[in-house]
Parts: C-alpha cells; sequence; structure tokens
C-alpha cells in the first residue's frame, strides 16, 4: 500500500492548500463587502443630495404641496424610511414616514438605521433643510448573499480539491498494483524458468541412468558374444593344427562340431537379446514422438518398457 510518510505528507499538502484558499476567498470577499457597502453608501448619498436639491425652490416658496409630492417620491426608494422637511426656522415643514419593522435578519446581520441631512440653499439663502432616514438592509441582504455564494464557491473548490487528491491517491495504488503485478510476473517467470530447469535436469538424469541400463544391458549378450566368438575362433585354431599335423581324430572333430554349435546358439540367443532390446526402445521412442491416437497392445507395450528398463 502507499507509503505512510508519504500518504500523512501528501494530506498535509491538500489541507494547507484548503486554508490558502480559504484566507484568499475571506480577503477577497472580505474587500469586495467594503468596496461594495461604501458605493452603496455613496450612491444613497448622492441620490438623497440630489433629491435635497429638488426641494430647494418649494422649500423657498413655502409650497407645501410640491413638497410633499417630492417627499412621496422619495419615500418610494425601498432604502429610506422617512423624510422629514424643516423651514428656515427648523419647524417641520413636512413628514414622510413609512412602517419599518425589524426582522430576525436585521436581528441577526445588525442592520443599521442611517441618516443624512442636507441645508436647503435657494438664490444663497438658506431657505430650510431635510433629513433622511435610511436602512442599510438591501446593501447587508445581498452581502449575505454574496458570503453565501463565497461559501458556497469555496465548498466547490475544497470538493475539487479532495477529488484530485483522491485521484492522485488512486493514481498511486494504481502505479504500486502495476509495479506489484509486474514484480509477481518477473518472480512467476523466474519460478517457470526454475521449473523448467528441474524438469530438465531431471529428465537428464534419468536419460542419463536409462543410457546406463541401456550400455549395461547391451554390453552383457555382447560380452557374451564376443566371449563365444573368441572360444569357437580357439577351437577352429586347434582343429586346423591337429589336421595340418595328421593328428585330428573323429572324437575331437565331434567335440570340435558340437563346442561351435552350442557356442553358436548361445551368440544367436544374446543377439536375438540385443534386437529385442533395441526394438523395444525404438517403439518406446516412436509412441512419445508421434502423440496420436492409435490401437496398441496394451501387453506388448509394457512389455517393450520392462524390456527397456529392465531387461531379462
Amino acid at each position: 500500500m502507499i507509503n505512510k510518510n508519504k500518504k500523512r505528507e501528501l494530506s498535509s499538502f491538500y489541507l494547507i492548500i484548503n486554508i490558502v484558499i480559504l484566507i484568499l476567498i475571506t480577503i477577497i470577499f472580505v474587500l469586495y463587502a467594503t468596496s461594495y457597502y461604501k458605493n452603496w453608501k455613496n450612491g444613497m448619498e448622492d441620490f438623497t443630495k440630489t433629491m435635497a436639491v429638488s426641494l430647494s425652490y418649494p422649500a423657498w416658496t413655502y409650497d407645501k404641496r410640491v413638497v410633499e409630492q417630492f417627499t412621496a417620491v422619495m419615500i418610494e426608494k425601498e432604502e429610506i424610511i422617512s423624510v422629514v422637511v424643516y423651514d428656515d426656522k427648523d419647524n417641520k415643514f413636512a413628514v414622510r414616514e413609512k412602517e419599518f419593522k425589524l426582522t430576525t435578519f436585521d436581528l441577526l446581520f445588525g442592520t443599521r438605521r442611517l441618516s443624512k441631512a442636507y441645508s436647503l440653499i435657494y438664490a444663497d439663502t438658506y431657505v430650510g433643510k431635510v433629513v433622511f432616514t435610511y436602512m442599510d438592509r438591501t446593501a447587508r441582504r445581498f452581502l449575505v448573499v454574496s458570503g453565501y455564494g463565497a461559501a458556497l464557491l469555496y465548498l466547490v473548490l475544497v470538493l475539487l480539491i479532495l477529488n484530485l487528491k483522491k485521484n492522485k491517491e488512486l493514481a498511486a495504488m494504481v502505479n504500486e498494483l502495476n509495479e506489484m503485478n509486474t514484480e509477481l510476473e518477473m518472480a512467476f517467470n523466474e519460478l517457470e524458468e526454475t521449473q523448467n530447469k528441474v524438469i530438465n535436469a531431471e529428465k537428464m538424469a534419468a536419460l542419463g541412468k536409462l543410457m546406463v541400463n541401456i550400455a549395461h544391458d547391451i554390453n552383457t549378450p555382447a560380452g557374451i558374444i564376443y566371449s563365444s566368438l573368441t572360444e569357437q575362433q580357439n577351437r577352429l585354431v586347434n582343429i586346423l593344427k591337429k589336421f595340418e599335423a595328421d593328428e585330428l581324430t573323429e572324437e575331437d572333430f565331434k567335440s570340435c562340431v558340437d563346442t561351435i554349435s552350442e557356442l553358436t546358439q548361445i551368440m544367436l540367443r544374446n543377439a536375438k537379446r540385443i534386437i529385442e532390446l533395441v526394438q523395444s526402445l525404438k517403439r518406446t521412442a516412436m509412441n512419445e514422438m508421434t502423440q496420436t491416437w492409435s490401437e496398441v497392445n496394451i501387453k506388448s507395450v509394457v512389455d517393450d518398457v520392462l524390456n527397456a528398463m529392465h531387461p531379462r
């Protein structure tokens, strides 16, 4: 299996990567959230400032109907919860409010109530002021959704890294198994080669033993034939000498003929044994070489094998 130290190092490496990714996503989200909230706040200030400018003339003319129409339009914006217009003596001239209730979201994520006051100036004359009150719920809701998106992104990256880690471990295991299979195949080949060598050695040893037995079994009748021929030649030489010396008697001649006849029978028997042994070996060898289906005489085959291994 995979080395434990290497596996531990791999786990530590991926843990560090997860921590680095978490830190990077956190930093990016914090920077993005700060920039977004700042831009939202600046946008609200630009909107309220523009609305304040539009109220300067009606406030100068004390046209309450127009002021109320303007504030009705302003209060329609989701973030604004109240618009209060004061005259030049700081008395309330017009008030627009809408019902606002704190929700669980506001309590959990700290929705803030903000206010912005602008002086109303017309023809370089102070004609009053307007105070806008608004909530940052919309901005915080967007940031919370963005935070969930960042968390989801981190989760996806973690799962991707985990998948890469598993794939790498799996690839390492596959490589290790391939190496083990290669080693096993080499060991099997070596074992098979060794087995073949042992079988060949046993075959050669058996063949050597067989050759020794065959040499002995052929040498015995051959030796008898040789001895018989030598004896026969000696008898013929003696008869020939007696014949030349005119000393050959009928009894000597008859004795020589009987001896030669007996020796001839001995040589014929032993020659027949050699012939039978060679034929048995030939038939046994042919049966081993052909490896084909044929009708055989079991008794004859057994006799041939026995005669080859232990001739009588």
